[in-house]
């Protein structure tokens, strides 16, 4: 399963996460003056979203939050991790056009939806950062 299919299940699951967030100013407020507490927020939601997931897509998702996580250690800064995250959603982005423009109907394509193969894909130029 692409990376670009796994991070728009982990946002569509993230709305279905009962927790009481705090209003957008607080979240900068809180990201600037107390990283500690955001980032136990985030993982936080980051385990009651996967808990919401099956078994099979747990294993995934945990594994997508390793790679973001991975980027994020990497980063000396956010900009630079915002950078990085956005080349892992390009690639999968391009992983994702790959599968659908093929003439060979494999696994993958049969899993996707139909209204997902029937699209017209726009060809994105991959740039590199």
């Amino acid at each position: 399963m692409s990376t670009l299919i796994l991070i728009a299940l982990y946002l569509c699951m993230l709305k279905m996460v009962v927790m009481e967030l705090p209003n957008f100013d607080e979240l900068v407020n809180l990201a600037k003056n107390e990283p500690e507490k955001f980032d136990a927020m985030r993982q936080q939601l980051n385990q009651q979203l996967i808990a919401l997931a099956s078994d099979e897509q747990q294993k995934v998702l945990e594994g997508l939050v390793f790679k973001i996580e991975m980027q994020r250690r990497k980063s000396k800064n956010t900009t630079q991790f915002n950078i990085l995250l956005s080349q892992l959603m390009i690639s999968s982005f391009v992983e994702m056009q790959s599968l659908l423009n093929s003439e060979t109907k494999n696994k993958q394509l049969d899993d996707l939806p139909a209204a997902m193969t029937k699209s017209n894909v726009i060809h994105l130029p991959q740039k590199k950062i």
